[in-house]
């Protein structure tokens, strides 16, 4: 979050009939604690007489001579002869581009709020002797967690430093993690833009809860100068304590993750998102349930069908594929009933005569726990962990207590039903 501040300056636009033809004017840009943008100029934007309601770029130089790149421009309020107001979808702070696919940077560095939860980055492992009373600190030291390469010429790393603050009167140390991507040829911030969401949804799966980021930064080979890109950040949702995929334990592995998941991102993208959307949700119903079996169904389209030992019968292959995971095991698994509540709720077939009653309520909702469990065993074995990685990754994660509170809410039903029905046998008496 940053300080809310205010920029005076000049502002260009093209026209839309030739690039040497721009229109220039004053007006103030405002950014506020959020990074929500508004730019107020004075007069008019008009070509061929009609108003320009949405801009795509837009430079902007001011008092001080900085440079300014706003991005996916839309009239949000207009005074007749007066002036007008934009809002900003991102804000290039110390350049000029022209677009967000023009190649223009080398590094991107990027902030995310529980990127430390992750790498267990903690200021113990500074070097102090308190029996001298001396703390040493190198804040040039960076310490690599975890590194590789995403495509030919680019590669990844997830960093931190000791970020130090002095004053007259205070000195203040913390740590600073992030992850980097550094490139060999220019790439473009739609490209930059392709990686970090990519590394957003793989921090999402191994901390189990949504990860967004909160800053980014690029830089040109070669120059010092660091180039701040400004937007309105998505929330982050804080995870438990313990990772689903663990730095400390597979240190060694998770880069091998990193590099499958990347190969197949296209394929298992929506399944990935299906499973952390459902993470976070409030009141829960039937929709969370076709999201997860969906994602389910897509996976053994994409991955399964077809393969030597797979059973075309797609709930019972999912289900067998994983009998060995602990968390599966425990958590019951009907392949019948959780095809016919799939066919109930997403296609709204009418009732018919079954084995079993088609859930709802709790029971939709311990339903939908279990489906999770299971499309968290399919993603986690499809990045190329193996079943014993798995099994002791869930031991401590929030799977395991989405397991316990679904064997917990079993165990009490069937104590419920016994004790009515002891009951009906006393009364009958």
């Amino acid at each position: 979050m940053t300080e809310k501040q205010t920029y005076y300056g000049r502002w260009f636009f093209p026209t839309g009939v030739s690039s040497e033809d721009i229109m220039q004017y004053e007006g103030t840009l405002k950014i506020d604690e959020d990074n929500h943008c508004v730019l107020t100029i004075q007069g008019e934007l008009r070509v061929g007489g009609n108003l320009l309601e949405q801009i795509d770029v837009s430079w902007g130089i001011d008092k001080r001579g900085n440079k300014y790149t706003l991005l996916g421009l839309y009239m949000s309020r207009w005074n007749v002869g007066d002036q007008m107001e934009y809002n900003a979808k991102y804000i290039i702070v110390g350049a000029h581009i022209n677009s967000l696919d023009e190649p223009f940077f080398n590094e991107c560095n990027v902030k995310f709020p529980y990127l430390q939860n992750w790498t267990e980055a903690s200021m113990i492992a500074i070097p102090h002797d308190y029996n001298k009373g001396v703390i040493t600190i190198d804040y040039n030291q960076e310490n690599v967690f975890l590194q590789g390469e995403l495509d030919d010429g680019i590669r990844y790393k997830v960093v931190d430093r000791t970020v130090c603050k002095l004053n007259q009167l205070e000195l203040s140390a913390k740590k600073a993690t992030r992850y980097d991507i550094v490139s060999e040829r220019l790439l473009s911030i739609s490209e930059f833009s392709n990686y970090i969401q990519e590394f957003a949804q793989f921090l999402s799966l191994a901390l189990f809860s949504k990860q967004q980021p909160t800053a980014i930064t690029f830089r040109k080979k070669g120059e010092d100068s660091v180039i701040q890109m400004l937007f309105v950040a998505s929330s982050s949702h804080k995870p438990g304590t313990t990772p689903l995929i663990p730095i400390t334990t597979l240190k060694e592995r998770i880069p091998i993750f990193i590099k499958r998941f990347h190969s197949i991102y296209d394929k298992i993208e929506t399944l990935t998102r299906y499973l952390i959307t459902s993470l976070h949700v409030g009141d829960f119903d039937a929709p969370i349930f076709i999201i997860v079996a969906q994602a389910l169904e897509g996976y053994y389209q994409r991955f399964l069908k077809g393969t030597a030992g797979v059973s075309n019968k797609k709930w019972e292959a999912l289900i067998n594929r994983f009998k060995d995971i602990e968390a599966v095991k425990n958590c019951t698994m009907n392949a019948d009933l959780i095809k016919d509540t799939r066919d109930k709720y997403s296609h709204l077939y009418d009732d018919e005569p079954k084995e079993h009653n088609i859930p709802t309520g709790k029971d939709l909702l311990y339903l939908t726990q279990k489906c999770k469990i299971l499309l968290t065993c399919c993603i986690m074995e499809q990045i190329g962990m193996t079943h014993d990685e798995i099994n002791t990754s869930i031991n401590g994660s929030e799977v395991r207590f989405i397991e316990y509170n679904v064997m917990k809410y079993e165990t009490q039903k069937k104590m419920k039903i016994v004790y009515n029905g002891n009951q009906g046998k006393k009364l009958r008496g």
